[in-house]
């Protein structure tokens, strides 16, 4: 990575009127002991907190400015109250650390994902009515966090980063809610994150103070709460504004004090009004009555027409731009300018350098002392004024949408409602178009509030449910989905439909509802919807009824949406069908026909892509489902090939799709029971859930982990916590069964068995972890040989035969379901279990699955020694196991095959080294070919057959290996 400039301080900071910096010495100490954290390689964040005018953003300032002179680089960003843009306060600090650290030309995906999303400019025309598909943007949070923080960290490589994010108040939801996941993502960079917030506003949702509630369990997060000054400290800011004398001084200090209650913008303005108001030293000063008193006071020390066009300014915003003003009032532009130098002198307004080029309110209680003496009749006039000249700004300025939508939406009353609602949703659009999803559903919504005509409002709705969709908010979705099918016509109440159906798919929903609003709007005039959309509907249709416990009719509607989609040719709609209808379930009940459909996709989508570069980044959810599929039905080779696409996806698309590659690595090594390469994916994936899944609650990496310690029989940590009363409604009851049998715990294992069969319901079994539970539940009936139990799981297990279990996709893998089914039935004793064991043995090879091709033998070896104590068979087939799984590191197989008094040894004493020298002479080799064979020296050869000889009472080779052949060993 080449060196780049650190950015200097804004100019805004710099301003020659800035009053002293006093008090603030216990935050500014605590601010700054974080420093040598952050200079170690550790993220921090602190967030300063308190009402309007406190000194937020001046104890920001000065900590930041102390901060860049120790070497740090600042990258400042902030929000602004009424038409901020999508992404803020997080776009101006992206955008400018883009363009220092990797160039304003990087074409990299990241880097084009995170300019995308900051970029300052409205989407193209053309692309503002694309319709934006769940596949794929719903990644897009996922993607852009990992993005920002693979950003920042190469940033800070070369130099410390403080990341200014000031009045998070009105941030953006979307840029908020990435906060946790970016202090995560940076724990081991040399970061530190600044922020300032104000109480939330009554009108406003406290989405600001939920998130840094979420931010008390990271232990580099802070809060910093600003009280008012105290009197001494008032006492030490007139000091150093040498009012006079030391008597002097107090008495100023406590009237300041009284009348601005320690507020320190209300104290700085209170100083100018006593300052412009003095006549001479030795007098003291003069002050108001009242805060009220002060401003006005302030307001009133220019003319009227002066303060009419500073109304006008304040109208337009924080920051003041001449131009601006002139054309919205019609004023000459030498007039304007007087204006502002006036309302400088006043304090009203404040310049970084001194002149009219880059003007500001100096706190939103300045403009907003203005904003409250314009008249409220008055009010829309000036926002329609407002309004109308930007809509003749050429080129326009970047925010031009967010300002049109504001001004428009106040100026309704004056018949600029067409105009509000086409500004509003463009700016949606815009916030759509950067995935700031939350602020798109909102301008949605406000939009769709505004609308007379009902199919627009519908309109209107369904983006907004989309969008919430999007940003994982399925319940409002579905209630504005459901909104829309019971005011809207046909073709709405459709597109209702597939809507709600869309927003149950992530939260697991069961379908019924979303069967019914499909069913009644597909009944409905098939006029007025075009034929797409009730195919896609037929689609939706499909795959809520699967979710239904209808797998049959989840079929039929799958086969006919799909049939009609290739009627009509649509090769777009086509690939969208045969997803919503086949790519999402893994029961056995079509499993082989959606295995199929699913491989079509990928063929489809994938025919016209040059390279594997080039796909599509949704048509990798589809071969993520075919990889897992895969492994199901025991196609080795598609499994196996799914591992190079998948990298490609992560290679192109950053870490969503790194974690599941590396939840399929783990797969591969888990059953091919290389165990140490699967803690390592398992690690891998792990790091990449807690920093960019943290959201989701999941316990994908604890099942995971789980899994290969039991193999390991490593669970002795657990017992230790493990009570055996737990309550099956405060912890996953088929976890807490899985480990009861593990740690061979009776009683609580008979416990939670029972519980699981009186709570077992139809919809449970569509769930994607109810392998895992039938896997529990059949492992703990067989320990606890319950045969009434096993009686109720057979025909349940029966459904899988032929195929492997796996709960979610690569969250545990159990190995072939015959395997359970023949244990199942050796228990109750009935069917066929060797026939079982053989076809779980067929696939477990078939499948490279070598540490279930383990656990089949050893079962195989317990049921055949239950068919005769001494089975010659039993006894052989356990000491290969023995040996194989002892190789491998597989104790628990191990403990399987040592824990049956049957299979514990031979009587003979021959241990597996000797019996597998004996099955070598067997087939003719010399010591020198099986030590050769075996890895061992001659003379280990020869030490094992001597004493092959002595514990079967043979004098030679021949005698020995005659023996053998008795005892059914070769």
């Amino acid at each position: 990575m080449g060196a780049w400039k650190a950015p200097p301080l804004p100019t805004g900071w710099r301003t020659a009127d800035q009053p002293p910096f006093v008090g603030r010495v216990r935050e500014l100490d605590e601010l700054m002991s974080m420093w040598p954290d952050v200079i170690g390689g550790s993220v921090r964040a602190l967030f300063v907190t308190g009402e309007p005018g406190i000194g937020k953003t001046r104890l920001i300032r000065e900590a930041t400015t102390r901060l860049t002179e120790l070497g740090s680089a600042p990258f400042v960003g902030s929000c602004v109250a009424e038409f901020g843009a999508p992404f803020e306060p997080l776009d101006v600090p992206l955008r400018r650390m883009l363009d220092l650290v990797r160039g304003p030309n990087a074409r990299d995906s990241a880097s084009q994902l995170i300019r995308q999303t900051v970029d300052p400019r409205d989407p193209h025309p053309e692309d503002r009515g694309r319709l934006i598909s769940q596949t794929d943007r719903q990644l897009d949070p996922l993607r852009l966090a990992s993005a920002i923080v693979e950003l920042i960290g190469e940033a800070a490589e070369s130099r410390p980063i403080v990341i200014v994010l000031d009045d998070l108040q009105w941030a953006d939801e979307t840029a908020l809610r990435l906060l946790p996941r970016l202090i995560e993502g940076l724990a081991a960079s040399r970061v530190l994150i600044l922020g300032g917030v104000r109480p939330t506003e009554p009108d406003r949702p406290g989405i600001a103070d939920e998130v840094l509630a979420s931010l008390h369990s990271f232990e580099g997060a802070r809060r910093i709460p600003l009280s008012p000054l105290t009197v001494e400290e008032v006492v030490e800011y007139a000091r150093r504004r040498k009012v006079g004398p030391d008597a002097s001084v107090r008495e100023t200090a406590a009237r300041l004090s009284y009348l601005t209650g320690g507020n320190p913008f209300l104290l700085r303005e209170a100083w100018r009004y006593a300052n412009d108001a003095r006549t001479d030293t030795a007098g003291g000063i003069t002050l108001p009555e009242s805060v009220n008193d002060l401003l006005r006071a302030r307001l009133h020390s220019i003319d009227a027409a002066q303060r009419g066009l500073l109304q006008h300014a304040a109208v337009l915003g924080m920051d003041v731009v001449p131009e601006e003003i002139a054309a919205m009032t019609g004023e000459p532009l030498g007039a304007v300018y007087e204006a502002l130098d006036q309302a400088v002198a006043a304090g009203l307004l404040e310049s970084a350098h001194g002149s009219t080029d880059d003007l500001r309110f100096p706190h939103a209680i300045a403009r907003q002392a203005l904003l409250d003496s314009i008249a409220s009749r008055e009010r829309p006039t000036l926002h329609a004024r407002a309004a109308g000249m930007l809509g003749r700004r050429s080129p326009p300025p970047p925010r031009l949408t967010q300002r049109l939508a504001y001004h428009f939406s106040h100026a309704v009353s004056l018949g600029y409602r067409d105009q509000a609602i086409e500004q509003t949703d463009a700016m949606a659009r815009l916030a759509a178009s950067r995935g700031a999803h939350e602020e798109a559903a909102r301008q949605f919504e406000r939009a769709s509030a505004l609308c007379d005509a009902n199919d627009r409002r519908n309109e209107l709705l369904l983006s907004a449910a989309a969008n919430w969709r999007l940003a994982a908010d399925f319940a409002r979705a579905r209630s504005l989905a459901e909104r829309v099918c019971a005011s809207g016509g046909p073709r709405d109440r459709l597109r209702g439909a597939i809507e709600y159906e869309d927003s149950t798919v992530r939260p697991g929903l069961h379908g019924g509802r979303a069967v019914q609003l499909l069913q009644q709007s597909l009944d409905s005039d098939p006029d007025e919807a075009t034929q797409p959309e009730r195919i896609e509907a037929l689609a939706a249709l499909a795959r809520a009824t699967s979710r239904s416990e209808q797998p049959d009719e989840a079929r039929a509607f799958a086969a006919a949406a799909t049939e009609q989609a290739r009627t009509i040719g649509d090769e777009s709609l086509l690939l969208r069908v045969m997803y919503k209808g086949y790519a999402h379930s893994f029961r056995p009940q079509g499993l082989l026909e959606g295995y199929e459909r699913v491989g079509e996709i990928w063929d489809r989508g994938t025919a016209g892509s040059p390279t594997p570069g080039a796909v599509d980044e949704w048509l990798y959810g589809v071969r993520t489902y075919r990889a897992a599929a895969a492994y199901l039905v025991g196609d080795r080779t598609a499994l196996e090939g799914a591992e190079g696409e998948l990298t490609v996806a992560a290679d192109r698309f950053g870490n969503y799709w790194v974690y599941w590659r590396d939840c399929l690595i783990y797969g591969l090594n888990f059953i091919a029971g290389r165990l140490d390469e699967a803690r390592e994916a398992y690690r891998r994936a792990a790091k990449t859930e807690t920093r960019f899944l943290s959201d989701s609650r999941s316990n994908i990496a604890a099942q995971q982990l789980y899994m290969i310690k039991r193999e390991l029989a490593d669970l002795g940590s657990v017992r230790g916590v493990i009570s055996g009363d737990e309550s099956p409604h405060q912890h996953w009851a088929p976890g807490l069964l899985g480990i009861y049998t593990e740690l061979g715990m009776a009683r609580p294992a008979a416990r939670m068995l029972t519980w699981l069969r009186e709570h077992d319901t139809a919809a449970a079994h569509e769930s994607g972890e109810w392998p895992a539970v039938l896997a529990f539940m059949t492992e703990a009936a067989v320990f606890l040989r319950d045969h009434d139990a096993a009686a109720q799981l057979r025909p349940l297990m029966a459904e899988y035969s032929g195929l492997n279990l796996m709960s979610g996709v690569f969250v545990s893998c159990f190995g072939a379901a015959d395997r359970y089914l023949g244990q199942l039935d050796a228990l109750v004793e009935i069917g066929d279990p060797g026939a079982s064991f053989e076809a779980a043995l067929e696939l477990d090879t078939r499948v490279g699955s070598h540490l279930h091709a383990a656990h089949t033998r050893a079962e195989t070896a317990r049921w055949l020694a239950s068919r005769g104590a001494r089975s010659r068979e039993a006894l052989a087939l356990a000491d290969r196991v023995r040996v194989d799984a002892s190789k491998a590191g597989w104790l628990r197989v191990v403990q399987i095959i040592d824990g049956d008094p049957r299979l514990r040894g031979r009587v003979d004493g021959l241990t597996a080294r000797e019996i597998e020298i004996l099955r070598l002479i067997d087939q003719g080799m010399s010591n020198r070919e099986i030590s050769v064979k075996l890895f061992i020296s001659e003379h280990t050869v020869a030490n094992h057959i001597r004493s092959t000889l002595t514990k079967t009472a043979s004098s030679n080779r021949s005698q020995a290996v005659r023996y053998a052949r008795d005892q059914g060993l070769v």
